[in-house]
């Protein structure tokens, strides 16, 4: 399960890649995710620097999920609390169906201030038992999250 759950990761990454430079056709894309904590890509679009965070399911949902813990056993952080990118881009569908894109520090604000009202979910998929707030789509200011691909 964890071989196509990376499968499935490199996938979409690729595809994001293309999509990236349809958006943009100068940009030049760094994969960090090996060698940084906190973000997978480090994008260059007219010489800034913009620090990506990649998510995806395989599925279409009304929801994001956001990783608190990493492990229940060790109850290392979640991606969701050491993240470090400008912009978190999740997306949904396999192949591709929507694609989101969210102001990540915008969105942590947020998020700090009403986490408590999300549920939460445990996934045994990964490295470890994962805990990750159910975080609705409808929910998240507009200000903050764009859908950029339906």
């Amino acid at each position: 399960m964890l071989e196509q759950e990376f499968n499935f990761e490199k996938k979409i990454s690729d595809w994001l890649n293309k999509l990236y430079k349809e958006k943009y056709p100068a940009v030049i894309i760094k994969d960090v995710s090996k060698i940084e904590k906190g973000h997978d890509k480090i994008l260059i679009i007219k010489g800034k620097n913009w620090k990506v965070e990649e998510k995806a399911r395989q599925k279409v949902w009304d929801d994001i999920l956001i990783e608190t813990i990493q492990d229940t056993n060790s109850e290392s952080e979640g991606w969701g609390r050491y993240c470090d990118a400008d912009l978190l881009i999740y997306v949904m569908g396999d192949p591709p169906e929507k694609v989101y894109r969210i102001i990540w520090d915008a969105f942590q604000y947020w998020f700090e201030e009403c986490e408590f009202s999300f549920k939460e979910i445990e996934s045994k998929k990964g490295w470890g038992n994962t805990i990750n707030k159910i975080v609705p789509i409808n929910k998240i200011p507009r200000r903050i999250i764009k859908q950029i691909l339906d």
